[in-house]
């Protein structure tokens, strides 16, 4: 897996956070515009940089949410796959 920097992975985080999550939260389900949206933030970044940037995102989302410590694991867990 190619290294990115930390200021990158941010960058996807904000574009997802910004262009997609509301989207995804709005349709609760794979809506024409969900899937636009999605495929249009897919295009954006190489796949395996959005990979570890949602993964870092999911970690965050667990500590946030108070998840337990195994889901919490688990996130962790797919750090750097």
């Amino acid at each position: 897996m190619a290294a990115y920097t930390s200021v990158y992975l941010a960058e996807i985080v904000a574009d997802y956070q910004t262009n997609v999550e509301p989207t995804l939260l709005r349709e609760r389900e794979m809506t024409p515009a969900a899937q636009k949206t999605a495929m249009d933030f897919a295009a954006r970044w190489p796949q395996d940089a959005i990979r570890a940037a949602l993964d870092a995102l999911n970690v965050a989302y667990a500590i946030r949410n108070g998840s337990s410590a195994s889901v919490i694991a688990g996130a962790l867990a797919n750090l750097g796959r």
